[in-house]
C-alpha cells in the first residue's frame, strides 16, 4: 500500500514538473526562458557565447557580470559593449535588414538592437562537444552539414571541429514586434518586415602555440522564406568599450579602423587616455573569413571587402535601409586611424552574394584574434586566414585524462585511471593520422598543474610522467599524483594534460591538451575519523576586514559564475575539521541565531564549510564576539561541540 502511494506521489511529482515546463513554454512572451549563455574560454581569447547572437548575458540573470570579452584570459583588459552580425538583402522587392546586434541611437525608442532569439522550446539552447570526445578519422569535420535533429537537440551524426565547440540556433522570426512585452525597438517600423532568417551558430577554437589568441565563428544563414534573398550582404560589428576593467572603463577612447597591413578592422583601448589603459597593449581584429556552402570546401570567390568605422551618434543605423545601405557600401573607410579615438563602432563584411534560394544555407566565418600589440595581432590573423584556407586542419594532441581529486589532510590526491564510465578513449590510445614520422599512436606522457589564484591560472607544473618508449624523459607512467605539504581550508586547483611525442620531420611538438579542458578544485582538510583528536574551529579568527584576503594565495575568491573580481559576499570563515554531516549554527554573543549552515562531505569531498559573514536576511554582520554550535547528524547525531570566533570590521 506504502509502495504504491509513494510510486503515485512520484509520477504525480514528475506530471507537475512537466506540466509546469510545458506551461513556461507555452505562454511565449518575451523574453525566452531558455536564453542561454556560456563562455569560449579554452584558449587566450576568453569569449562569451550566447544563443541570441549576441555576447552579452542581455536577457539572463547574472550577478556580478564582469567581461564579454576578456583578452589575454585572466588579465582585467575587458573588451565588447556588444556585437553581432547584420544580414541584408532584397526580399520580394524589399530592402530588408536582420541584426543581431547593433545600437540605435536616432530611434524612439533607442538602444540595443537585438531580433534574433532561441525558439520557446527548451531544446534551443547552447550546446558544448569537443574534438576531445568524438573523432573519426574517416569524417572531415569540416564538411559536416548535421547540426541539429528534428527535436532541435544537436545531431547524432555531428563531429566537432575543434578542442571546444559551441552551438545553438536562434532565429528572427520567433520574437517580433507582436510578441507580448517584446522590446519596444522591435517595433520600429523599419524593422518590422522580417528576413525569416534561421542561424545556427558556432564559436570553436584550439589551445596551442598557433591559435591559441584565436576563436572563429561559422554562421550558417538558412532562408525559412517564402521568397529567395537577393543582393545579399553580410557583416560583423562590434563596439569596443575597452579597458581596463579593474580602472573603470570609459567609452570614450576606444579606437577601431582599417589596418592596411593586415586588412581587418583593429578595436581596442587608445593608449595614456581616459585612464583605463589596457595591460600589454591588447588588441582585437576582425575579418570575415569567406563564404561558402555547406559540405564544400571552396569558397564563394569575387566577393567584395567593406569596411566602415564611425563615433556613436548620427551615424547610427535605424531603419532595414540604413543597415542595407551602410553594409552594401562597396569601399573601405579610413576616416580613422590608430590615433583616432572616441565612442567608436567599426563593421567588417562581404557581399553581395546573387541569391539565396528559400530553404538554402549559406555559411560565413568569422575571425576574432587577438594579439598584445599590433605586430601579434597581424600574426594571429594571418595564422586564421592560414588555417581557414587549410580547411581547419589542426595537428592533434592526445586526449586530455579524465580525473578526480580527493582532499586529505595538508594533502590532495590527483587519480586519472581510466574508468570503464568514461565516455571516449584513454589518452594511451590517442591517434594522429597527420603526423609526418608515420607514428600514428603518438602518445608520451602526463603533466599535472596546480594554481593556487583560480580556475584560469597561472599554473604551475607539479608533476610529470614520460612513457618509456626512447622519447623524451623516460621516466615512467603514473596515474595518480598526492600534492603534499598544503594548507587546510585554502582551495587548490588542479589540470591534468596528456602529451605527445615530437614530429622531428615536421618541426612540431611535442603538443599537449589544453590546460583548462578540465579543471578540479578542492579544499585540503582532516577526515572525520580526526574528529576523536581535534575540535572544530573557524578560520581566520579573528576574521578582519581590513585585511585583504584575496590575494595569492587566494582565501577569498569569486564565488558566481561570470565574475572575476572580488565582491562583499566573497567574504569567508571556514569551520574545520568537522563531521562527515553536520550543521553549524552561528550565534551573536546573546544568543540571537545569525545564520545556520549546513555540512555532507559527501557531496563537497571535504570536511570544511564557508560562511560568507551574511546573516539569515542576507544582510553583512558586524563588529563582535560569535558564537558557533556544530551538530552532527546521521551517524554522526551524537556529535556536539560550541566554539567562538570574532569579527574585526
Amino acid at each position: 500500500m506504502f509502495q504504491s502511494l509513494k510510486n503515485n506521489f512520484i509520477f504525480s511529482f514528475i506530471l507537475l514538473l512537466v506540466m509546469g515546463a510545458n506551461l513556461l513554454f507555452s505562454q511565449q512572451a518575451f523574453p525566452p526562458p531558455n536564453c542561454d549563455f556560456q563562455y569560449q574560454d579554452i584558449n587566450n581569447v576568453k569569449m562569451l557565447y550566447g544563443n541570441f547572437g549576441y555576447p552579452n548575458p542581455g536577457y539572463v540573470a547574472v550577478a556580478g557580470f564582469s567581461h564579454a570579452l576578456n583578452y589575454p584570459k585572466g588579465s582585467n583588459n575587458t573588451f565588447l559593449a556588444g556585437s553581432g552580425f547584420w544580414l541584408a538583402g532584397i526580399v520580394g522587392g524589399d530592402t530588408l535588414a536582420s541584426i543581431s546586434g547593433a545600437w540605435d541611437s536616432q530611434g524612439t525608442p533607442g538602444g540595443g538592437v537585438h531580433e534574433f532569439f532561441p525558439d520557446f522550446n527548451p531544446a534551443d539552447t547552447i550546446y558544448q562537444i569537443s574534438m576531445f570526445e568524438k573523432q573519426n578519422p574517416d569524417v572531415d569535420p569540416n564538411l559536416v552539414t548535421d547540426y541539429f535533429a528534428e527535436n532541435r537537440q544537436l545531431h547524432p551524426d555531428y563531429y566537432p571541429i575543434s578542442h571546444n565547440d559551441l552551438l545553438s540556433q536562434y532565429y528572427d522570426y520567433k520574437v517580433t514586434s507582436t510578441t507580448p512585452e517584446a522590446p519596444d525597438i522591435l517595433r520600429i517600423d523599419g524593422l518590422t518586415k522580417l528576413m525569416y532568417a534561421r542561424v545556427i551558430s558556432r564559436i570553436y577554437a584550439w589551445d596551442n602555440e598557433w591559435y591559441s589568441n584565436i576563436v572563429f565563428y561559422d554562421y550558417f544563414l538558412i532562408n525559412d522564406n517564402d521568397s529567395a534573398w537577393t543582393d545579399v550582404h553580410f557583416g560583423i560589428y562590434s563596439d569596443p568599450h575597452s579597458g581596463d576593467f579593474s580602472k573603470g572603463v570609459s567609452i570614450n577612447d576606444d579606437i577601431s579602423y582599417w589596418d592596411e597591413e593586415g586588412r581587418f578592422m583593429v578595436q581596442g583601448d587608445h593608449p595614456e587616455t581616459g585612464g583605463d589603459d589596457m595591460e600589454d597593449g591588447a588588441l582585437i581584429g576582425w575579418d570575415v573569413l569567406g563564404f561558402s556552402r555547406p559540405g564544400k570546401k571552396d569558397p564563394i570567390k569575387d566577393l567584395n571587402t567593406r569596411f566602415w568605422s564611425w563615433e556613436h551618434g548620427p551615424n547610427d543605423p535605424h531603419t532595414n535601409s540604413d543597415y542595407y545601405r551602410q553594409l552594401s557600401k562597396d569601399a573601405i573607410d579610413r576616416t580613422y586611424d590608430a590615433e583616432s579615438y572616441g565612442s567608436m563602432r567599426g563593421l567588417i563584411g562581404k557581399g553581395p552574394i546573387e541569391e539565396v534560394a528559400p530553404g538554402d544555407t549559406l555559411r560565413v566565418t568569422i575571425a576574432l584574434a587577438g594579439g598584445k600589440g599590433i605586430k601579434q595581432l597581424r600574426e594571429s590573423m594571418k595564422s586564421a586566414r592560414s588555417l581557414y584556407k587549410g580547411g581547419f586542419q589542426v595537428p592533434k594532441s592526445p586526449n586530455p585524462p579524465k580525473f578526480t581529486v580527493e582532499p586529505q589532510n595538508h594533502a590532495i590526491t590527483i587519480d586519472w585511471h581510466w574508468k570503464d564510465s568514461y565516455e571516449g578513449y584513454p589518452p594511451t590510445e590517442s591517434r594522429d593520422d597527420s603526423r609526418n614520422d608515420g607514428i600514428v599512436y603518438d602518445f608520451d606522457g602526463f603533466k599535472v598543474y596546480r594554481s593556487v589564484e583560480g580556475p584560469e591560472g597561472p599554473w604551475n607544473l607539479v608533476a610529470q610522467y614520460d612513457s618509456i618508449n626512447g622519447h623524451g624523459y623516460d621516466s615512467g607512467l603514473q596515474y595518480e599524483f598526492t600534492d603534499t605539504g598544503l594548507k587546510n581550508g585554502l582551495k587548490y586547483w588542479y589540470a591534468v594534460t596528456s602529451y605527445d611525442i615530437r614530429d622531428d620531420s615536421a618541426g612540431v611538438g611535442p603538443l599537449e591538451s589544453p590546460v583548462t579542458y578540465q579543471v578540479e578544485g578542492t579544499m585540503p582538510g582532516p577526515k572525520p575519523e580526526y574528529q576523536s583528536t581535534e575540535k572544530v574551529y573557524a578560520v581566520p579568527n579573528p576574521y578582519r576586514a581590513d585585511m585583504d584576503y584575496s590575494q595569492n594565495p587566494a582565501w577569498e575568491y569569486p564565488t558566481q559564475e561570470l565574475r572575476d573580481e572580488w565582491y562583499e559576499i566573497d567574504r569567508r570563515i571556514a569551520f574545520m575539521n568537522l563531521p562527515a554531516s553536520c550543521s553549524i549554527k552561528i550565534f551573536t554573543l546573546n544568543g540571537i541565531l545569525v545564520r545556520e549552515l549546513t555540512h555532507d562531505r559527501a557531496s563537497k569531498g571535504h570536511n570544511i564549510a564557508s560562511w560568507n559573514l551574511l546573516n539569515k536576511n542576507n544582510h553583512t554582520v558586524g563588529s563582535g564576539i560569535y558564537y558557533f554550535v556544530v551538530e552532527g547528524q546521521g551517524t554522526e547525531s551524537d556529535f556536539k561541540q560550541v566554539g567562538k570566533f570574532v569579527i574585526v570590521k
